[in-house]
This record gives structure tokens, sequence and C-alpha cells, in this order.
């Protein structure tokens, strides 16, 4: 079994909602088409960024004290989407665009936080399947032995039609972590090997639940492991 713990300073969520009034004091609003509200971005700028960059730039705005904080940015599938497209394009020998391949990269929305926030300190790009998050918290744990705090955000869509097969549908999801010493709230997880073909959820949208209780404790059994927390 492998376990970390990390002090949680504070945290953002955002998924589609169409409620006029927020669940919880974390949770980012939701504004036109779906996507969350930007109003930080200018409309220009705004137009240019993936749907998973908008994701990750609402949550992670309300966290962001200083542009030397280092980030971990996650993401399962990534830019998925924009690679399917390229690759549809291409097999209709359609010329592809220069704007949408730079952007079918993992590290697309750490890119776009930077360049928005003028965010020079280092960032990391994490994938690493159903495990996504936990590995990102791993990589969290190794850096804040040097960093006195860090910002992690965990960003997912659902697979585009043609791969949808591959994975249950879920709602799209981002969050963000505030980490480091002092803290509110110490988040300990573990995870152990198992073998399960019955997953329906994610560990983030499981994980999601406790924060959004303020407290507790949870877990998710996925394809190949175990994980469980406690957040205090």
């Amino acid at each position: 079994m492998s376990t970390i713990s990390v002090p949680l300073r504070q945290w953002r969520y955002w998924y589609p909602s169409s409620a006029t009034v927020l669940a919880s004091p974390w949770q980012v609003k939701t504004g036109k088409n779906h996507l969350p509200a930007l109003p930080f971005v200018a409309p220009m700028a705004r137009r240019r960024l993936t749907r998973l960059s908008q994701m990750a730039l609402a949550v992670s705005q309300p966290l962001i004290n200083d542009t030397q904080t280092v980030t971990v940015f996650a993401s399962t599938h990534g830019e998925v989407s924009q690679t399917t497209e390229l690759l549809s394009t291409l097999a209709q020998r359609q010329p592809l665009s220069p704007t949408r391949f730079s952007q079918s990269v993992h590290n697309t929305a750490a890119g776009a936080f930077g360049i928005q926030f003028q965010h020079t300190a280092a960032a990391t790009a994490i994938a690493a399947g159903e495990q996504t998050l936990f590995a990102a918290l791993v990589e969290a744990y190794g850096q804040l032995l040097q960093q006195q705090s860090l910002l992690l955000v965990f960003v997912d869509d659902p697979l585009p039609e043609p791969l949808q097969h591959f994975q249950p549908p879920l709602k799209p999801l981002a969050l963000a972590l505030e980490l480091g010493a002092p803290a509110d709230f110490q988040l300990t997880i573990s995870k152990q090997a198992v073998a399960s073909s019955d997953c329906v959820s994610s560990l983030a949208w499981q994980l999601l639940d406790t924060l959004k209780h303020g407290g507790g404790t949870g877990q998710y059994i996925g394809q190949h492991a175990h994980f469980q927390w406690t957040l205090q």
C-alpha cells in the first residue's frame, strides 16, 4: 500500500450546472455555453482557449497568490478532443490548423495558465490513466519537500464520440487544490492494487464529494487500484 499526506489550504471546483445558487463557496460559477465563467479573461483571448484550458483557468484563478508558485496540471486524457478532430481533418485530406495543432498537447492548460497570469514558475503536466489525480498528488507531495506551497489543477472532459466506449461517460470536472503549510486541512490518501471491472465514477469525483462536505473519509475502487482517503 502507498500512502501520502499533504496539507490542503483551500480548493475550487467546477462542473456544468444550471443552478443559480452555488452548491458551496468552493464552486465556480457556470457561464455561457455550459462553460465556466471567465470574467478575468479578455473576450479575444477567451476564444482562443480550449475547453479544458477554460476549465483550468476558472478554478485556479481564485487560488493564485504568487506568480512564482509551482504548479502541477493533471488530466486523464488531456486534449484528446483536439487530436481527434485533427485526425478527422487529416482523414478528409483537409489542411490542418496550426493553432489547433499547438493546442493538442497535454500541457496546453499549463501554457494557457502561464500566459494568462504571467506565471513563470515551474509547471508539470501529469497523465496516468485512472490514477492521474493520485499521481499528481504524489508529484505534489515530492515537490512540497522543497516548496512552501503548490497549486494542483486537475481537469477532465468526456472522451469524444469515437472513443466513448473506452470509458463510462462522466461529466466535465475541474478541480484546483492549493497545497502547503500552514493549512487548515490535511489530506491523507492511500492506494493499493486491486482488479475490478465495474467502475462507474472516478477518483476525482469521489474525492470531490468529500471536499464538498468540508471533510470526512471516502474511497474509490477503480479498474487497477483501490483508493482511500481522509480529509480532516
